[in-house]
Formats: C-alpha cells, sequence, structure tokens
C-alpha cells in the first residue's frame, strides 16, 4: 500500500496517515490526532487532556451510566461489551453502534482529505470483528471513494511495531548517509 491510514482505537483514538509511502507527520507532529476532529455541533475540547470521544475509555464510562443492563450490571471490560452487544443486550449494541459511527466518522473524514486505498484499524477496541464490519458498512456509504477497511493482523502491537520499523529505517539512512559522506560511526568501545 502507498496511501492508508491506520486507525488506533485503543483507551482512546488516533490516526497514522501513509502517502505515497511516507508518514505524514504535519507542520507540528500533529497529523492524525483525529481526536481533535469536530464530528458534531458544538464540539469543543476544553483540555489537550480530555479523554477522546471514543475508544475504550469512553465506551466504559458510558456504559456506566447507560440503564437497562441484565442485573443492572454494565460491562467492566471492552470485551464484556461486545460480548453482550454479540448476544443482543441492547444498551451493548448500542454503545457498539455509538462507536461504529464515531470511528467510521473519523474514518471518512480521512477519505474526503486524503483518498486512501485502505483504513486499517487496529488497537483492543478498533480490531474488533464487528466494529470493523460496521465501519466498512458505514464508510461504504458515506465516502465518495470508499476504501477497503480491513482489521490490523497485528491487533494491540501495531503501534509498536510502525514505530520500531521508523526507528529501524531512520538508523539505517542515518548509518548510510553517514558512510557514504566518508564518516565512521563513532566506536562505543571503551579506550
Amino acid at each position: 500500500l502507498q496511501t492508508f491510514a491506520v486507525i488506533a482505537v485503543g483507551a482512546g483514538v488516533g490516526a497514522g496517515i501513509v502517502h505515497e509511502g511516507q508518514l505524514l507527520r504535519g507542520a507540528h507532529g500533529g497529523a492524525g490526532e483525529v481526536a481533535f476532529l469536530p464530528l458534531h455541533t458544538g464540539y469543543r475540547r476544553l483540555r489537550l487532556a480530555s479523554p477522546d470521544e471514543a475508544g475504550g475509555f469512553m465506551l466504559l464510562h458510558k456504559a456506566q451510566g447507560r440503564p437497562g443492563w441484565h442485573a443492572d450490571t454494565p460491562p467492566t471490560s471492552v470485551e464484556e461489551l461486545f460480548a453482550r452487544a454479540a448476544d443482543g443486550e441492547q444498551p451493548a449494541i448500542e454503545l457498539v453502534e455509538e462507536e461504529s459511527q464515531r470511528i467510521a466518522a473519523i474514518a471518512t473524514s480521512i477519505c474526503a482529505i486524503v483518498d486512501p486505498e485502505t483504513v486499517i484499524l487496529t488497537g483492543g477496541v478498533g480490531a474488533n470483528t464487528a466494529l470493523v464490519g460496521r465501519v466498512s458498512e458505514l464508510i461504504n456509504e458515506r465516502a465518495p471513494f470508499p476504501p477497503a477497511v480491513i482489521r490490523s493482523a497485528l491487533g494491540e502491537r501495531a503501534s509498536l511495531v510502525g514505530a520500531l520499523a521508523i526507528a529501524v529505517r531512520t538508523a539505517q539512512s542515518e548509518l548510510i548517509t553517514s558512510v557514504a559522506d566518508g564518516n565512521t560511526p563513532a566506536s562505543t568501545s571503551a579506550p
């Protein structure tokens, strides 16, 4: 893939956007800070540390305040929430749909600006097959050129693997440039 977006939905939400094989960083390093997208009228993030509107933290927070749970007991984990939605428990179904709508709105916003070939969902929440399927349906309805929507094979490790790949590529590039310029890497041995 040369142009794609990775949307990581874990405790919160963030994205990485690759265009023509290069990670977009933005003028201030903030490209992909999709939690700041004003997805509804009246949106105002009060402070940088405010919790994201999407992601596991907010899902569980909303579950606590939602009535109608079996035995009046809301789920205590995102996994439990998705399992209860799959079992047909109405408050869980509603929360999964709301999360799917938010992630689809984020992905559709990215599609309108970047036109990615593929959107990859990852993270403890984002890699859930029910979420991936529903987000794919919603993007197909909304995006001008709907991309493929897939689940990351790396799951919760995707961000770490990506960061390591960038670090290795940067180190290799710097080493090659250094050697090409006639410089030798500094010795690490003690005198």
